[in-house]
């Protein structure tokens, strides 16, 4: 009785378990990622797949920490990162100051 209640319970956390598959992608054909090096610990990861830009900064390969950053306000401010984020409208540029009238 005792193996039978074993096995009735190992059958039933079988079944509540989430399936999981594997799904390969072919990304030969898609735009790769690219990457705007700032110095050796920060970078700026930009994906045109989804359309979005990280900041990742790393000390190591095993202790990184990544961060979403607005694209938009990547492109207007990273020049170097501005050709590759090409979804993005051109951000306006800053207001003139305007000069206070004379006494």
């Amino acid at each position: 009785m005792r193996l039978l209640l074993t096995a009735l319970t190992a059958l039933t956390f079988c079944a509540c378990m989430p399936h999981a598959e594997v799904t390969r992608v072919d990304l030969n054909n898609q735009s790769p990622f690219h990457i705007v090096q700032i110095d050796r610990t920060f970078i700026y990861l930009i994906d045109p797949r989804t359309e979005t830009c990280y900041l990742v900064a790393g000390g190591g390969d095993s202790n990184f920490a990544m961060s979403a950053v607005p694209c938009d306000k990547l492109k207007h401010n990273v020049p170097e990162a501005a050709r590759f984020i090409t979804w993005a409208p051109g951000a306006a540029a800053p207001a003139a100051a305007v000069a206070a009238p004379a006494d």
